[in-house]
């Protein structure tokens, strides 16, 4: 009878050389990333603008008007003024979030100049037709510009403005609230903390980065607009927060950490299996009254 082969021991190097394998692996990917970083590229993987015009309000049997207006630099930004369906019980000024462009983010809030809101939706700098480049303090500093446009139209009742942001337009129209005392009202929806920490987020879901997240996040995104920094100067004006339990992109706890965050008065409410900015098409009838009410009471029922 013959005898069994003899296992084949691997030598004790292999598993050093294995760690050793990992370990440049892991060193080139942060490598990557700082040289990234020191470009100066890595805040612009929170932007993915487009310039494809989609249906306008028109198609949705809405009355609209395009305007163009200048953010503080001089940069030319483009928005749809779409009045209300009736007499105007306020305005919203809609900012949205980081892909595409107004065109497609505007059917988000289609139904608010059915329950008789004018509202406004514009593109941020490097965004739909406006011009130049996408950056973090432009997309503030356009927000502005569009809240100063707003304010200076004579069939918008200066008294009765507020802002409504989703996701990155969350986080932007936090801090224009904070800043712009005219604003009556902040309504956010899937709206991130801070920059670093949804970079951490997004980090976290591939397994080269997992265990780095947290000082990546930290090493390759700037601080600075953070909402969770600015939310707290609204009070007492209200703020009304909606997040999805099942939100993929921007975790449901960003939700709860800006509420907690935030001044009185204030809501946060749960929309339990909503993904991102989802809770209008999960329980659309409930959302919708929600968001009006709210408007409504911060505007004061005429």
């Amino acid at each position: 009878m013959s005898k069994p082969p003899k296992k084949v021991r691997r030598p004790r190097s292999f598993a050093r050389r294995a760690l050793r394998s990992a370990a440049e692996v892991v060193g080139s990917v942060i490598v990557v990333l700082v040289i990234v970083s020191v470009s100066g590229c890595c805040d612009n993987l929170f932007y993915y603008p487009d310039a494809i015009m989609r249906p306008t309000p028109a198609k949705s049997g809405l009355k609209f008007e395009p305007v163009e207006f200048a953010s503080k630099d001089g940069t030319r930004l483009t928005g749809w003024f779409v009045p209300a369906v009736g007499q105007a019980k306020g305005t919203i000024v809609h900012c949205h979030g980081n892909a595409q462009n107004m065109t497609s983010h505007w059917l988000f809030a289609e139904f608010l100049p059915r329950k008789q809101f004018n509202l406004f939706v514009f593109d941020y700098r490097g965004y739909g037709k406006s011009g130049g480049s996408v950056d973090r303090a432009g997309t503030v500093e356009d927000t502005r510009a569009a809240l100063d446009y707003v304010f200076g139209r004579e069939d918008v009742d200066a008294e009765r403005v507020a802002l409504f942001g989703q996701s990155l337009g969350g986080a932007i129209a936090t801090v224009a609230a904070a800043e712009d005392t005219r604003v009556k009202a902040l309504f956010i929806e899937s709206a991130f903390s801070s920059y670093q920490s949804e970079a951490a987020h997004a980090l976290r879901s591939n397994w080269l980065t997992y265990l780095l997240s947290w000082p990546l996040s930290r090493a390759l995104i700037r601080s600075g607009y953070d909402p969770i920094d600015h939310i707290a100067a609204i009070s007492p004006r209200p703020v009304l927060i909606i997040h999805g339990t099942e939100d993929p992109v921007v975790p449901y706890e960003m939700g709860r950490e800006l509420h907690k965050a935030a001044g009185e008065p204030k809501e946060l409410r749960t929309v339990e299996g909503a993904g991102h900015t989802a809770a209008g098409t999960v329980r659309m009838a409930e959302y919708q009254q929600k968001v009006c009410e709210f408007f409504e009471d911060a505007f004061g029922k005429k």
